[in-house]
Formats: structure tokens, sequence, C-alpha cells
């Protein structure tokens, strides 16, 4: 792949799942700090070809431009060995503008495709990667340009936003510039509010995780509009495919992850349900 890098981090096998399960994901999470600082490649986090789920699926974990100390990322690495996920980490950049983010998603959720042929991919997109994610996949979804075994593999794909601000943060429309030009143009766009990129974006087999709670999330109740601000008018995966929580930001990550993951065990998918157009199937 010319446009991606992937880096192991550490793929170890021992007796006593769970103790090395705790171990991957120390190693994991010291290396996703090393590689911070380069935004716009995805790295492996985990690759098993020895799944303990019902269905072989390999996952691509989006991490907003707010790292932070990462450390919401270290339960969902503890996830992925105990269940023998594969796995890879994607996280978009501040500096970048949406189109730019959303073209990085797309190259990402390609390159695991051709290097999984015919595995359905997960793709989990945190915190301020949802938008970006939601149009990535709304229009590989829509390219005609694909061959019809990857396109058979998208469609059997599934995208989850979890805790992703989507409706804006009423910023003065003076400050725009300069958030633009020193924050960064993406950061510019959420504090705007993705209403016009997602405008008539209706995207099958997609799910949304949002918070409820202002107190615990300080992005569910930003701006002044009354209105949560992780909700849109008309949500891109419906309104039939969103689960509300009451988590702190940080802390919504690993359970949202793990009710897929419960749901996997299951044989089951919380996209299972048939809803009618324009929220079901394209």
């Amino acid at each position: 792949m010319k446009s991606v890098k992937l880096l192991t981090f550490l793929i170890f096998y021992l007796c006593f799942q769970g103790a090395w399960a705790s171990d991957f994901a120390r190693k994991a999470y010291t290396q996703l700090l090393r590689e911070q600082n380069n935004p716009s490649e995805i790295y492996k986090v985990l690759d098993n070809k020895d799944s303990a789920m019902p269905t072989e699926r390999v996952w691509l974990l989006i991490q907003g431009f707010n790292l932070g100390d990462g450390k919401q990322w270290m339960p969902v690495f503890d996830l992925m060995a105990k269940n023998k996920i594969s796995s890879y980490f994607h996280r978009i950049s501040t500096r970048d503008s949406l189109d730019s983010n959303m073209k990085s998603i797309q190259k990402s959720i390609l390159a695991l495709a051709n290097d999984h042929p015919e595995t359905p991919i997960t793709v989990v997109a945190y915190s301020a990667s949802g938008a970006a994610a939601l149009l990535a996949y709304h229009q590989l979804k829509r390219d005609a340009s694909l061959d019809k075994k990857l396109k058979r593999q998208l469609k059997q794909s599934e995208l989850y936003t979890v805790a992703s601000p989507m409706r804006g943060y009423d910023v003065p429309l003076l400050a725009m510039p300069f958030i633009h030009a020193f924050v960064g143009p993406y950061t510019a766009q959420l504090a705007k509010g993705m209403q016009g990129p997602l405008k008539n974006v209706f995207v099958d087999r997609c799910f949304h995780f949002i918070n409820t709670d202002c107190a615990k999330d300080k992005h569910v109740c930003a701006g002044n509009t009354g209105q949560n601000g992780q909700t849109l008018p008309t949500m891109p995966c419906s309104a039939f495919n969103i689960e509300e929580m009451n988590y702190e930001h940080g802390e919504i990550l690993v359970h949202a992850v793990e009710e897929i993951i419960n749901q996997y065990q299951m044989g089951k998918t919380l996209l299972d349900r048939e809803i009618p157009w324009p929220y079901g199937r394209e």
C-alpha cells in the first residue's frame, strides 16, 4: 500500500489470555501515544486469523483529533485482544479540512478491504471523527468505479459513530476565520455544525451512539440551541439507529464497543432491523 503505513504494535499468544490481553492493551496504548503526531495513517493493533467471534470481521477504530492522554482506548484494545479481533487504528487531523480527513478515512477503509478481501469491516468513529467517517462511508458505497467484490464487501460492512459532535457550537461568525487559521479547518467546520455537509446523507448499515447528560459530556449541550449537540434534525443513520447513553465523553467509547461485540457474539448486529427508505437500505 503506497499511501498507508501499517505499523505492527505487537502480536503475542500466551496461555493465559486475560493476562496477555491486559499486557497487550498497555503496550498498544504506549505505541499509540508514540505515533499520535502522525495522523491520517493507520496502524495495526492486532492481526489474528483465529478470531473468537462467530463471524470474521476486521475493525477500523478512528480517533478524533483530541487524543489527550489516549487512555480511553486502553479498555478498547483490551476487548480487541480478548476477542482476538483483527483491528487497526486511524487518527484524523485537526489541521486538515473535512474533505482531506474524509479522503484519508476512505484510503484506510480501502487498504483494509485490500488486505482482508471479502471480510466485512466494522468502522468505529469516535468523537470528532464521526462526521468525516459518515461522509467517507457514504461516498464509498456510491462509488461506481469499485469492482463487484469490493461493493459486496462494503455492503456487508458497518459504521458506528460514538459521541460525535454534529450540531455545532454557536460560535460567532467573526471568530470562525481565527478558528480556521489557528485551530484548523475541520475544527471550524465542527464549530459551525454539520447540517450542510450531512444534508441528504442517508447511510445504510450505520448506527449512532450518543450521550444525553450535559454534566457528563460537555459536547451534549454545546451552544445555545437547546438540542443535543451530538444530533441533527435528520440523522444520517436514521432516528431508528440511535442508542442513548449516559457516560463521560471518554467513557462511552468502551461501552459502545462492548455492546457491538456482544451482539456479534450472539450472531447478531445492532443493524439487523429492516428500516424503510430513506432511512434504511440504500
